[in-house]
């Protein structure tokens, strides 16, 4: 329960100072990823595996930031990696994937409306909260 809490006031966090800065802070990150570490380690739901293996999905979101010249911004694979910290390499997966849909539906609404172009920057944090405050009402 308390992870649950505490990926949803990360993702929260984030969420805010995504729509209004256009950032995603250290300040922010640090914590919470050294907060999934330590619950990890004391509560242990998650093999090391799948651990390792949801904060890696991160990693490579980073590294395709690097190659993309940022196209994908580096805070989003921050945010991948803490919450694989949280959630393990497949519910992370899970996550990522739903919030890919939903960005990918709000994106093709503001084309059809007219209210956004093709090269129209869309914070992906908040799509990362509405994915995970969907899964964790079907779960």
């Amino acid at each position: 329960m308390l992870s649950r809490i505490l990926l949803a006031a990360f993702l929260t966090l984030c969420s805010v100072t995504d729509l209004i800065k256009k950032r995603i802070y250290l300040m922010i990150v640090i914590p919470f990823l050294a907060a999934g570490l330590i619950l990890f380690l004391a509560i242990g739901e998650l093999s090391l595996v799948e651990e390792l293996g949801g904060i890696f999905l991160g990693v490579i979101i980073l590294l395709l930031a690097r190659v993309s010249s940022e196209r994908i911004g580096y805070g989003d694979g921050l945010m991948v990696m803490v919450s694989g910290a949280f959630l393990g390499l497949f519910m992370n997966i899970r996550l990522l994937m739903w919030a890919l849909f939903i960005s990918a539906l709000v994106s093709a609404a503001l084309l059809a409306l007219k209210k956004a172009g093709r090269h129209t920057e869309l914070p992906f944090a908040p799509f990362l909260l509405a994915s995970y405050a969907l899964m964790t009402l079907t779960l």
